[in-house]
């Protein structure tokens, strides 16, 4: 009897621990089927968000394709004002430096340059000759292309040629930042200057209308606009001399030696 009763425990303790194992899978079940619809819910949202977003997407790409276009055609009507505008101030460059040249060559009603007009005395190459350094009237000098500075009369018309060639190559006039200088400005400069950079009054290469001191590109060494400065200058007259570029540093500095 007590067989019996050992092998019904045993019995029923496999049944417990098979009924355990049931409830453990149909729990395991249950979990994974809601994990399953979880993730379902997931990515059906995540393809939901992701069709919002491709079709904010193609508005997006498709407004600044539009706001592209839209630029695009501005620019081409800035390019075209801008066009011309500079044929405009072309123009109106082109007529001042005839006038100019004109000036300088002594034209005009003034009998081909011979006569007392005030262009063809400006323009005298010996009459800045006859004045101290630094205290030649104005009468006595050529204007150049750049409004308001001007040189001796044999140095502005080989600033002229040089200008020309200068503008052809890079599309614009020499920047000018001095020229001739009177004796009190000479002065000036030499009492507040650091020593070296500029000469003792009455013997500035400036004070006799024979030098300029050029901005933009030519003050700095090593430039296209510079190396062409150095390279073309020559041809007319017009020389970096060495001592600008030893000890002393000015790139800007040019003197016209004839």
């Amino acid at each position: 009897m007590a067989d019996i009763d050992q092998v019904y425990d045993q019995q029923a303790s496999k049944l417990e621990s098979f009924e355990a194992e049931q409830i453990a899978a149909n729990v395991f079940a249950r979990q994974a089927k809601r994990a399953e619809r979880k993730a379902t819910s997931l990515e059906a949202a995540l393809q939901q968000q992701t069709n919002v977003l491709r079709a904010k997407s193609k508005k997006s790409t498709a407004a600044l394709t539009k706001a592209v276009a839209k630029v695009d055609e501005v620019a081409k009507r800035v390019r075209a004002l801008e066009a011309k505008e500079r044929k405009r101030l072309a123009k109106i460059a082109a007529k001042k430096r005839a006038e100019r040249a004109k000036s300088i060559g002594g034209g005009g009603g003034g009998g081909g340059g011979s006569g007392g007009g005030g262009g063809s005395i400006a323009c005298n190459a010996s009459s800045s000759l006859n004045y101290p350094n630094g205290l030649i009237p104005t009468s006595a000098l050529c204007p150049l292309p750049q409004a308001g500075w001007y040189l001796r009369a044999d140095a502005a018309r080989a600033f002229y040629r040089l200008n020309d060639a200068y503008r052809a190559h890079f599309g614009s006039d020499i920047c000018v930042n001095s020229a001739y200088r009177p004796l009190w400005k000479q002065q000036q400069l030499y009492a507040t200057m650091a020593p070296g950079y500029a000469a003792v009054p009455g013997t500035s290469n400036h004070g006799l209308g024979q030098a300029v001191d050029l901005g933009c590109g030519v003050s700095s060494f090593g430039t296209p606009q510079h190396n062409w400065m150095r390279a073309n200058g020559p041809r007319f007259g017009w020389y970096h001399p060495a001592w600008a570029r030893s000890t002393i540093q000015e790139p800007w500095h040019f003197e016209y030696s004839g």
